[in-house]
């Protein structure tokens, strides 16, 4: 995520909407990351019941999401609004 802002920033200063190009990929590259992340999280079992992890959440207030879902959301609504920009050009 860290080099679509320095991508988007610079792309923002100068007025350049063919920036689609760059960004859209790496969108993409993230959020099939995060995908894989977030499956990882949601089927994997270490621990068991009563075990010393077993309380560990790692839920945020954030509706409730971890932080490997809301990468994946917020990868998805990036590479959405590329492709609105893309349609627009």
């Amino acid at each position: 995520m860290y080099p679509l802002v320095v991508v988007l920033a610079v792309a923002a200063i100068e007025g350049r909407p063919e920036v689609v190009r760059t960004a859209l990929p790496l969108a993409v590259l993230g959020g099939s990351l995060a995908a894989y992340h977030s499956y990882l999280q949601a089927t994997l079992t270490t621990c068991t019941v009563g075990g010393p992890c077993a309380t560990v959440q790692w839920q945020t207030p954030a509706l409730g999401l971890t932080i490997p879902n809301r990468s994946f959301v917020a990868f998805g609504l990036i590479a959405v609004l590329l492709v609105g920009i893309r349609r627009r050009v």
